[in-house]
């Protein structure tokens, strides 16, 4: 297999590795939710019943100096059902049930939350996931560990100050493939991502191909550094491809099957144009080829 042919296969390869979204914004906002179970309610004044069965929407714990220390009950047109453990400097653990969710809040000082855990419903999933979200002392979102997808996807992001999602470690789900592959994403302030490392495997001869792939500011791929496995007598193939601003292959640098280095370059529609690579004899080489593919010119004449 020369250096163009090379390239060509690994090109269809690299196609599948695409960013794939964990909706962590929208994760985190669902667990930041389970905060708003709304304040204490009003405690009121109750004489002391005795009997077998009490019915009501809500029931309220007091402290000997009589303080609410615990409330319980049910309310809205959802059914949601909430248990909450009052402490001091408004510190509370919360348990909540829903249509949407079933969770666990922790509150730190001021009533900020420090902490959630449970199944949550998305506007963007039909899937219930669970999840567990940490939160700053401002009581804002920062970092979220779930379960995602049909397939429960393993996933971590890590959140800035202003919401955005900046750090992404999942093991993506690509439609037509068994197993996911797992990747590592760097996110501009934007959203977009700009740098991807990702351990992709081709479910038809097994194979993998190691790549970090540089997008720029629009999300398009334009750097992808990679080692493939390739066939057997290819093992750890070191190559760098360069893109346009279409995503369309331009020009790749690399190690052939016999261990030579080439460079080559390719047109508007990803076809192998110019190579200059080493012969197996050590031997410099070019070669030209039309659109069709077809050799038009090379040098030395005698090369192979």
């Amino acid at each position: 297999m020369d250096i163009e042919t090379r390239f060509e296969s690994l090109e269809k390869k690299l196609r599948l590795h695409k960013r794939i979204g964990l909706f962590a914004a929208a994760l985190i906002l669902c667990a930041a939710s389970l905060a708003a179970t709304g304040a204490t309610p009003e405690v009121f004044k109750a004489k002391t019943i005795e009997a077998k069965a009490i019915v009501a929407e809500s029931f309220f714990v007091k402290d000997s100096d009589g303080k609410v220390v615990s409330f319980w009950g049910a309310k809205g047109k959802e059914g949601e059902v909430y248990f909450a453990l009052l402490g001091e400097k408004k510190k509370k653990l919360g348990l909540t049930m829903s249509k949407k969710r079933a969770g666990m809040l922790i509150t730190g000082p001021e009533g900020r939350p420090w902490f959630s855990a449970g199944a949550l419903k998305t506007d963007r999933r039909k899937e219930t996931s669970p999840a567990v979200t940490f939160f700053d002392r401002q009581g804002r979102g920062r970092a979220a560990m779930g379960l995602f997808g049909k397939r429960s996807a393993p996933g971590i992001v890590l959140v800035d100050s202003n919401g955005q999602d900046r750090v992404s470690i999942n093991t993506g789900e690509v439609p037509g493939m068994e197993k996911g592959f797992p990747a590592l994403e760097l996110i501009d302030s934007s959203g977009q991502t700009r740098a991807s490392l990702a351990v992709l495997e081709d479910e038809k001869d097994g194979q993998s191909k190691t790549s970090l792939i540089i997008f720029d500011s629009t999300g398009k791929k334009r750097i992808a550094i990679g080692v493939d496995e390739g066939v057997s007598d290819q093992k750890g193939t070191p190559l760098i491809e360069f893109f346009d601003s279409s995503e369309k292959f331009r020009a790749g640098l690399g190690i052939s099957h016999d261990k030579m280095p080439g460079l080559v370059m390719a047109d508007g529609r990803e076809k192998m144009r110019a190579a200059l690579s080493l012969t197996g004899a050590g031997e410099p080489r070019i070669r030209f080829k039309n659109e069709k593919g077809k050799l038009t010119w090379v040098a030395p004449p005698d090369a192979k």
